[in-house]
């Protein structure tokens, strides 16, 4: 689940006419469906359908895009004080920001947040608006990233009483309990922002007096996505969970929904994520010495006192999305089989040390999820290894053969790691007289690629590549 939207109430005695139009149109000028004549605190009537798809689109903008690590919000922040300056001299009306864009591209925390500083704004959530579960039972919908889970009846009649200084009831959601806990009262002010999922859809984005949407790779999502809602806790879901709902209704939705709003935008963000900074807020680290060519002697590992765990075989698949080109920063994103059991590995940048030392993330996977993954990523490369895993202390010791690469031995620890695994693995390694300057930091991907080069597939073409190597 996401932000869908917020309002960003600033303090500031600056007004234009964009939200009038909006607001008059369905709710004071024409005569009202019954679904909003008689909207109060739980729309459940009401088809939200009826307000975000029935609107004709605007007339194309001229349009500003860029990263917003090259300055982009600078622009936009010059562009709406011009704005500001402008409507407060032709209206007493309040000024309209709009801002959409994807799930965890940093509409709240790298944009809302601060135009909320700049403007001195304070901030309202829309996503207080969801009906919540029980109501998404009851009329069948399973999904929280479709308009028709919102109680949009409740929004339009709380911008109208804002709109004519009118203290508002606004409703507050737990996203635990995923359902409506009660109301609160939010004063009027001058200025609205509102942002969200569906900021930018046709009929809002007519009523904007300035409109941001805002975009992120598929790879920095599915980070984000995981630290949000798992790692930190804001909905209580599971990895297993999270993955799925990612992929199998998020996703479609954008796409459905989002991505045609894109040409309403004045300013097109691209809030990409920072591996070498976000990959590191993630809790699990790999520490690990690779070699290969190794003629370990036959019981050595059992006279040093380790016991045998597992044999297992693994095919190892290698993806990369169509937008964004992982070996760039050394990152890998996987999803192996391993004795039916599926599983999705992403591996950050390396971080400099005398082993491969990287954060990871390991997501459990399911078979049916496949053809949602090929609609974005493209296989690079196929792997197949037979491994061997031994325990002794608190180190983790696989004996890999892997098709056409040949014989390995990786020394790893069970995560977390900590900051004696780098002494124990070195000592280990002059345990077994292996010289330290033989330890490999390439990835079996680096290594097939070596061997078996592949056309890369450039974001910018969509093309699919001439074929995926595989060690079969």
């Amino acid at each position: 689940m996401k932000n869908k939207g917020i309002i960003l109430i600033c303090n500031k005695a600056i007004m234009v006419t964009a939200l009038l139009a909006f607001v008059t149109t369905m709710i004071g000028a024409v005569p009202l469906p019954d679904t909003f004549s008689n909207a109060a605190h739980h729309s459940q009537a009401l088809s939200p359908a009826s307000i975000l798809d029935k609107a004709s689109p605007p007339s194309a903008k001229k349009q500003k895009e860029g990263k917003l690590t090259e300055g982009i919000m600078q622009v936009a922040i010059s562009d709406i004080e011009a704005a500001i300056r402008k409507k407060k001299e032709e209206s007493d009306e309040p000024f309209i920001i709009l801002i959409g864009g994807k799930s965890c591209s940093g509409k709240t925390t790298q944009i809302a947040q601060v135009l909320a500083k700049h403007f001195s704004c304070n901030v309202l959530e829309m996503d207080m608006y969801y009906l919540g579960r029980t109501y998404m039972r009851e009329h069948g919908y399973d999904s929280f990233d479709i308009p028709q889970v919102f109680d949009l009846g409740l929004l339009v009649e709380n911008i109208r009483q804002l709109r004519n200084r009118q203290t508002a009831r606004i409703p507050v959601y737990s996203f635990l309990t995923k359902e409506r806990q009660g109301y609160t009262d939010l004063p009027p002010a001058d200025v609205l922002i509102i942002e969200g999922m569906f900021g930018l859809d046709d009929q809002l984005a007519e009523q904007g007096d300035y409109c941001l949407f805002i975009d992120i790779g598929k790879i920095g999502q599915l980070l984000r996505r995981m630290y949000k809602e798992v790692i930190i806790g804001r909905t209580g879901h599971t990895f297993r969970h999270e993955i799925r709902q990612l992929l199998t209704q998020v996703i479609p939705s954008e796409k459905e929904y989002i991505e045609p709003t894109r040409k309403n935008a004045d300013v097109i963000v691209h809030n990409e994520y920072n591996p070498e900074v976000e990959s590191a807020l993630l809790p699990y680290t790999e520490v690990q010495a690779k070699i290969n060519s190794v003629n370990l002697p036959a019981g050595r590992l059992t006279e040093l006192g380790a016991r045998q765990l597992a044999e297992t075989q693994h095919i190892d698949t290698y993806y990369v999305p169509i937008d964004t080109d992982l070996a760039q920063n050394g990152e890998t994103l996987m999803i192996r089989e391993e004795d039916q059991e599926m599983s999705l590995t992403y591996k950050g940048p390396l971080i400099p040390s005398e082993l491969q030392y990287r954060t990871r993330l390991n997501l459990p996977f399911e078979r049916d999820l496949l053809p949602f993954v090929h609609l974005d990523y493209k296989p690079v490369a196929k792997i197949r290894k037979t491994r061997t895993t031994y325990k002794l202390n608190e180190l983790i010791i696989h004996l890999d053969h892997v098709e056409t690469l040949g014989d390995f031995i990786e020394i790893t620890t069970p995560e977390p790691a900590n900051a004696g695994d780098r002494d124990t693995i070195l000592e280990l390694l002059r345990t077994l007289g292996i010289s330290q300057d033989r330890i490999i930091k390439k990835t079996y991907l680096d290594l097939m690629l070596e061997k078996t080069p592949w056309t890369e597939t450039r974001p910018s073409t969509g093309e699919r590549s001439s074929g995926v190597p595989s060690s079969a």
